[in-house]
């Protein structure tokens, strides 16, 4: 089978992770896998088997979110290679694998991996709008979704009803031994707004006026060693480093606006650190208030200063969301996933189905 994935950046994000951890594993079994991408920087590898083709960088950033017809013209000669499936991983590349598919008359099978989300205002909209054009999603060959969210949000604007496929963790993060814990607040993401930076600066500026000893760190590979307005700031070489950041802190800290499905709470809790997590679509999956975590409302930086102190301060209460959110990690394992995402494309690309279709088999929610 010839697979071809379609992402928009080559930036280290947790979408690539989950493209790449499905590409390597393709490529194990003895598929051909391609990662297409509009731009030649990158910050990712790809793994053994796995080549990246780019179709250079296109002006500014609106291939993004525009039907930008260079970027069109260019990936339809990067998808005239004879792909058996084509996988956007982002929703509106899909509109160039469909544009590709009929200028070039070819027969491959489109499948998109949705991990979007419609929480941030306007990429929301444009979301809904594509999702919406019931004409063009039928053209679709089958929607695979992260997240139980994740495909209610596609099922209630589109019509259709993705698979669902849950993310997992690496193994890696589960042979993390106990490890001394140290007065740091864990952020692992991008130092912007739709991560919720902002609003850990201001939980965290709160914080250190009940626990003055307890700093908080942001670890990225958009960053580099240093400080940001009082958060200590440590740039992201590899998981093993991720790994012992994770089991050192005191406390882990998800604060994004949205997500599609969330993996930092997850990898934190395998690596047995308790977790403060936003409400959000990507994190209902698994995250249960007072249970496994301490939910807040996304912007509530009060609350979740409130929340942070309370684990600080209460070692029972960190103690037994440590214990829940070990078991909870548990049930999500890449080996399960990985392989129900194979055999997803070869049903297409063998005999494909009806687009949308309610798929009895489909994997139930790890926890549920």
């Amino acid at each position: 089978m010839r697979v071809c994935f379609l992402t928009p950046t080559l930036e280290l994000h947790g979408g690539n992770l989950v493209m790449l951890k499905h590409a390597g594993h393709l490529a194990a079994r003895g598929h051909e896998v391609t990662l297409v991408a509009p731009e030649s920087a990158r910050e990712i590898a790809p793994p053994s088997g796995v080549r990246i083709v780019t179709c250079n960088r296109a002006p500014g950033r609106l291939v993004y979110y525009s039907f930008q017809l260079v970027y069109l013209f260019r990936l339809k000669r990067c998808l005239a290679e004879g792909f058996d499936v084509v996988i956007p991983i982002f929703t509106p590349l899909l509109v160039h694998a469909l544009y590709a598919r009929w200028r070039l008359g070819a027969r491959f099978r489109i499948v998109l991996l949705y991990q979007d989300f419609f929480t941030m205002v306007w990429v929301g909209r444009y979301l809904r709008f594509l999702l919406g054009r019931r004409w063009l999603m039928k053209k679709l060959d089958r929607v695979i979704a992260v997240s139980a969210g994740a495909a209610t949000e596609v099922a209630g604007v589109s019509g259709l009803s993705p698979v669902v496929i849950p993310n997992g963790i690496d193994d890696l993060f589960f042979d993390c031994a106990p490890v001394p814990k140290e007065p740091y607040v864990l952020f692992v993401g991008r130092p912007g707004k739709s991560k919720g930076f902002d609003v850990f600066q201001r939980a965290m500026s709160l914080v250190r006026r009940e626990a003055p000893g307890v700093k908080g760190v942001l670890v990225s590979s958009a960053v580099q060693d240093g400080e940001i307005e009082g958060i200590t700031t440590v740039r992201y070489h590899d998981r093993a480093q991720l790994r012992d950041l994770y089991g050192r802190a005191l406390v882990y800290v998800h604060a994004a606006i949205g997500e599609s499905f969330g993996l930092p709470p997850l990898e934190a809790m395998a690596c047995g650190t308790a977790c403060v997590v936003t409400d959000t679509v990507g994190t209902r999956d698994y995250a249960r208030g007072e249970e496994n975590c301490l939910l807040v409302s996304y912007g509530d930086h009060e609350g979740m200063a409130k929340a942070i102190v309370r684990l600080i301060r209460d070692g029972a209460l960190r103690g037994s969301l440590e214990r829940a959110g070990r078991l909870t990690a548990g049930n999500y394992r890449w080996e399960r996933s990985l392989e129900r995402f194979e055999q997803e494309l070869l049903e297409v690309v063998g005999r494909c189905g009806p687009v949308g279709r309610s798929d009895p088999q489909a994997m139930p929610l790890a926890g549920r």
